[in-house]
């Protein structure tokens, strides 16, 4: 987006519109401080491998929908509507991180987390 100059009347204040965007990846959402923040719903499957005494999921790739800053390592978080189940979030870089989910007990379904990641898109 380009830079703006805003005038209240008095003086002149240069900014930036917040970017909003989506694709096959989620949502962004982009800020003029450099704040960036990210969501989807990446869907995981069965939590059927044994490890050890608990059951995981297959691990799948979440590939931001627009790149963090490249110095910078975005918080990522998850969250699974499931009964029983809870979720890992590892190997977070500016691009991608991997998300698995957990259950005390085998379970075939595949269930929708709901992903947030936030950083910044420049330092």
């Amino acid at each position: 987006l380009d830079t703006i100059l805003i005038y209240d009347g008095t003086n002149f204040r240069a900014g930036r519109d917040i970017e909003r965007g989506s694709n096959a990846n989620g949502e962004y959402v982009r800020f003029e401080d450099g704040t960036q923040f990210c969501m989807h719903d990446v869907t995981v499957g069965a939590t059927d491998t044994a490890l050890g005494s608990i059951f995981g999921s297959t691990e799948v790739t979440w590939t931001f929908p627009i790149a963090f800053d490249s110095d910078s390592v975005p918080a990522v978080s998850a969250n699974v509507n499931a009964g029983g189940r809870w979720t890992n979030v590892r190997n977070a870089d500016h691009l991608s991180c991997l998300v698995r989910n957990f259950n005390a007990q085998t379970n075939a379904a595949s269930f929708a987390n709901r992903m947030f990641a936030v950083g910044r898109w420049y330092n």
